[in-house]
């Protein structure tokens, strides 16, 4: 990349030594990273700092410092009934269906008209005052309204309105809470047996998968199991199987209230730990000092909703504190 050796040359003659680590698999978990540093250790003999760009500004036009990131836990719930899918018409209506016991069960994890996660414990050991430095930055940012707003921020997203956790408007100080420093449980996928089989995708793939199998009467097929898939994200100090434990009381002791003969299973997929800056360290300071120089402005310092758990592993391993240098705008649209 002719990018990168230009930028190589122009680090020539600097009193340190700096090692560039590229990663391609966070979005597939990081599979190997660990390992692959932890025999290479001798490369990074002295690391004093450790700075990772894959980040993002809460708006368009202020550079930013992230000083914290929330943690993830992906869990699976799954409803089994019957050995082999039936048919609606022949059996529908005679025994207990997976997919109705889990929509059930998943009804209760979230309150009715707001946000706020139902799961008793699911926020306990979260840590005071996550916001008070992002907010303050935003507070003396000269243009701080106009890089981040509510009604902007909605349109963004493409929702029809945006939820507090108790079922009033937000403010931006609780939206920006909300996203970066308070729990969250996200039902992102709810499939069948019958996809998990034939289809190994989403959307029409699974349609197709499902049509190969039954013809165009794929509506008239009851799944022996139905799996929903739960992101969750968690913030400092909680402990990651602390809150996955939660979860797992909860929808067993919901999915026990239905007195259904099916069984539920609940598994943790995978997770990655949350991370939190030094906020007054002197690298603080320094990003801080840098990016004034060249931008002419002092930085937005922000939280992020987001999980890499790379920070934290790297400074595990190297022995040295992270900083979250954000190269991307809030337009980027990143993972997605």
């Amino acid at each position: 990349d002719p990018h990168v050796a230009a930028a190589a040359h122009g680090l020539r003659g600097l009193p340190f030594h700096i090692a560039f680590v590229f990663e391609g698999e966070e979005e597939n978990g990081s599979s190997g990273f660990q390992e692959a540093v932890s025999r290479n250790l001798h490369w990074f003999e002295g690391t004093e700092l450790i700075v990772i760009s894959n980040t993002n500004w809460v708006g368009e036009n202020l550079p930013c410092v992230t000083y914290g990131m929330r943690g993830m836990v992906s869990m699976s719930i799954t409803v089994a009934g019957p050995t082999k899918d039936v048919h609606s018409g022949n059996d529908g209506g005679v025994f207990n269906e997976p997919m109705s016991d889990l929509i059930k069960v998943m009804g209760t994890v979230i309150a009715p008209g707001s946000s706020t996660v139902s799961v008793p414990g699911f926020f306990d050991d979260v840590m005071p005052g996550l916001l008070d430095l992002a907010w303050s930055s935003i507070q003396e940012s000269d243009v701080g309204e106009s890089e981040f707003n509510l009604e902007g921020y909605r349109q963004a997203l493409g929702v029809p309105a945006l939820l507090s956790t108790s079922c009033k408007p937000l403010t931006t100080r609780q939206l920006l809470e909300a996203r970066w420093c308070r729990p969250s449980l996200s039902i992102v996928d709810m499939r069948t047996g019958v996809e998990a089989d034939l289809g190994r995708g989403v959307g029409a793939a699974d349609e197709r998968a499902a049509t190969l199998r039954f013809g165009p009467t794929r509506f008239s097929v009851i799944p022996r199991t139905a799996v929903a898939k739960v992101s969750v994200r968690f913030v400092p100090n909680q402990d990651a199987m602390h809150v996955a434990a939660a979860i797992e009381r909860h929808v067993v002791s919901e999915f026990g209230k239905l007195g259904s003969s099916n069984a539920i299973d609940v598994k943790v997929v995978s997770c990655g730990e949350w991370w939190q800056a030094d906020q007054g360290s002197r690298w603080m300071r320094m990003v801080e000092v840098a990016i004034e120089r060249e931008w002419g402005c002092k930085p937005v310092f922000v939280r992020e909703g987001g999980t890499m758990p790379v920070a934290r592993l790297l400074e595990q391993l190297l022995g040295a504190p992270a900083i979250l240098l954000p190269m991307g705008q809030a337009s980027d649209a990143p993972h997605l």
